[in-house]
């Protein structure tokens, strides 16, 4: 059996990693050691495409640019004419005497796109994969225009096995937490595609129950769902030690980790400080690490150019995973102010160094974290200031610290591994 392992996400991916990246890697990097028959594709211009996960490795911390974000498919200005011509032209023919002949007329353009998305599929390089091969995607591949068509074509000549990951359904559940029309592009992606898996993989018996939500409301036809626990050992690329990072940092500092977006909830933090400032109330400093994401604006205006914000709060911007060793290690705890999240790696990092979290109470979160986590509202920051202030008392600190070392079972990206390959190994 031959594994043939998907990183169209990856292979082009400028800076540090973020959550999903980590995932893709890690497992990569693995099965690469692990699986002489294990192969590496990408999907690009209509077609899949071998490639050395080699190339990837070497690529790995390669400093971004200050705005670097996730690569994805350009589309030409014309296109993007197009596209936007057709929705005004819709938008247009409501309640005029137009309607029915610009529906219709869209219609039949919708139809001839699809019969010659469907030729371009069948012309597509599918030679790669064979019947007793499996095909694992394990990135959320809508970022690739017709990528869902491919893969399905590919399985229908071939008859390979079918494995997906599903990290979230954030976008689908609350479109406000995502770029506009993710919702529609995501869950259109995941309706195609989930009738034709073999079998689907959860970062979270939360994610889980979001897929069979997803699929009931759909009403499509969806195969077995497995769980795999994620990692929290920070072992990406080089092996060198720890290393401070080269920004001013106090003695005494609290750790929040993820990309700066609106599911992300900085704005609770921010108004947790200031809300501590109005009460007299001393809060540690807060290090923010993460770059900006999309839907930041106002978030990071405020983290930035407030005064008051800029006294209390520092942002570093993605880091080499040596400096965030370091930043775990040296922090005081850490602090996840998510709406919702797939799973909640920053909470798992904290705890596998030892370390205390306050966390949001919703979601995957407190599958994350257990009983060993503080938890509040993503919605109240006055809960959020007595979370870190009880967290600031040393000895309630250090007793919930004693607990973490005695209970907390840490899982590292090997046994991620050994769970994953168990999975492909199975008849789903």
């Amino acid at each position: 059996m031959s594994v043939w392992y998907d990183v169209s996400g990856l292979y082009d991916w400028k800076g540090n990693f973020t959550g999903i990246q980590r995932v893709v890697y890690n497992l990569g990097e693995k099965l690469a050691e692990d699986n002489s028959d294990a192969h590496f594709f990408v999907f690009r211009s209509g077609s899949f495409q071998e490639v050395d996960f080699a190339d990837i490795q070497k690529k790995v911390n390669v400093p971004a640019g200050p705005q670097q974000t996730s690569p994805v498919a350009r589309k030409s200005t014309r296109t993007i004419l197009q596209h936007y011509g057709m929705v005004a032209a819709k938008e247009v023919a409501v309640n005029s005497r137009y309607e029915k002949a610009l529906r219709g007329l869209y219609g039949n353009a919708r139809s001839t796109y699809k019969r010659a998305r469907r030729r371009k599929m069948a012309s597509a390089t599918t030679s790669l994969f064979h019947s007793d091969d499996v095909v694992v995607v394990v990135d959320g591949n809508w970022q690739f225009r017709d990528f869902a068509a491919a893969i399905i074509h590919a399985r229908a000549e071939a008859g390979f096995r079918f494995v997906h990951f599903v990290h979230d359904l954030v976008a689908i559940k609350n479109p406000a937490f995502a770029s506009p029309n993710a919702n529609k592009i995501i869950g259109s992606y995941f309706e195609e595609i989930f009738p034709h898996t073999d079998g689907l993989v959860a970062v979270s018996e939360a994610t889980k129950k979001d897929i069979e939500w997803f699929a009931q409301e759909r009403k499509i036809k969806f195969p077995s769902v497995s769980v795999v626990p994620l990692g929290s050992d920070i072992n990406l690329g080089t092996k060198s030690v720890a290393k401070r990072p080269q920004i001013n940092l106090p003695d005494e500092f609290i750790l929040a980790v993820s990309t700066i977006e609106v599911r992300k909830n900085y704005q609770l933090l921010y108004y947790a400080y200031k809300q501590a400032k109005r009460r007299g109330v001393m809060l540690p400093h807060l290090v923010i690490v993460g770059r900006k994401g999309w839907m930041a604006e106002e978030t990071y205006t405020l983290l930035t150019k407030d005064p008051e914000a800029q006294e209390s709060i520092t942002l570093t911007g993605g880091i080499p995973d040596q400096e965030l060793e370091w930043l775990y290690d040296n922090c005081l705890f850490a602090v996840v102010p998510a709406f919702c999240e797939g799973w909640g790696l920053t909470i798992a990092e904290s705890l596998q160094h030892g370390k205390c979290c306050v966390s949001s109470d919703t979601s995957s979160m407190p599958e994350a974290g257990g009983d060993l986590v503080s938890y509040v509202s993503p919605y109240d920051s006055n809960g959020m200031v007595e979370a870190i202030r009880d967290l600031c008392n040393i000895a309630e600190r250090k007793k919930l610290e004693a607990r973490i070392k005695a209970e907390y079972k840490p899982v590292t990206w090997q046994d991620t591994y050994k769970v994953f390959v168990d999975i492909l190994a199975s008849d789903l």
